[in-house]
């Protein structure tokens, strides 16, 4: 039982490997985008 965890393990790591920068690039805002308006103080 605890092999077949392992390889559960091993192939839920490995198949996300080929995938990282995709995976790194989500998080990241949009360098297209125009950059965001700093809000003010409210009067």
């Amino acid at each position: 039982m605890l092999v077949e965890l392992a390889i559960y393990v091993g192939l839920g790591v490995v198949w996300a490997l080929p995938f990282r920068a995709v995976f790194l690039g989500v998080g990241r805002p949009d360098p297209d985008a125009a950059p965001l308006p700093i809000p003010g103080p409210k009067d």
